[in-house]
């Protein structure tokens, strides 16, 4: 991984702080049914420019691939596809409509908290981070090791 996003220069302090914090937080959804895989296969994402300027909160339904459906911070509305490879990895591309639009590729899978993390960009080249899964705040509660500004968008992308 990019070693931008890591940090050892931050306290544990302020680090266990940032973290229990987003544990408190509520998870967000985007529409009144429940997002279960009961329903479609529906599973939450978050995601956010990596400087921590702008945040996605979304839902995608499918098994193996789907739409998905997202507000930005900024409050545009977003849709796209995603789909899993045949090497477990998994695709993701998307347009607001508030004319940004991206692709994101899924390439790491927490066993422990379900959580995947994908990647990618905007079409004007702004670096992207996803975080999709039922236990987003348990999977950065545990790795410790993501920049704060990034902690903060995703704590941010939980409360709204």
């Amino acid at each position: 991984m990019p070693t931008f996003l890591f940090t050892r220069a931050v306290p544990n302090a302020l680090r266990i702080a940032i973290v229990g914090l987003i544990a408190t937080l509520p998870m967000p959804l985007l529409a009144d049914e429940a997002c279960t895989l009961a329903n479609d296969w529906c599973v939450p994402f978050v995601g956010c420019l990596e400087d921590g300027s702008l945040h996605f909160v979304g839902r995608t339904h499918g098994r193996r691939d789907g739409p998905l459906a997202a507000r930005t911070s900024q409050g545009a509305q977003c849709t796209g596809t995603w789909k899993r490879t045949i090497v477990g990895a998994g695709k993701a591309s998307f347009s607001c409509d508030d004319g940004r639009a991206g692709k994101v590729l899924y390439t790491y899978f927490d066993a422990p908290t379900g959580t995947a993390v994908g990647r990618g960009s905007t079409e004007t080249g702004e670096r992207l981070i996803f975080f999709s899964g039922r236990a987003i705040r348990e999977f950065m509660s545990a790795d410790g090791t993501f920049d704060p500004d990034l902690i903060g968008c995703v704590s941010e992308a939980l409360l709204s």
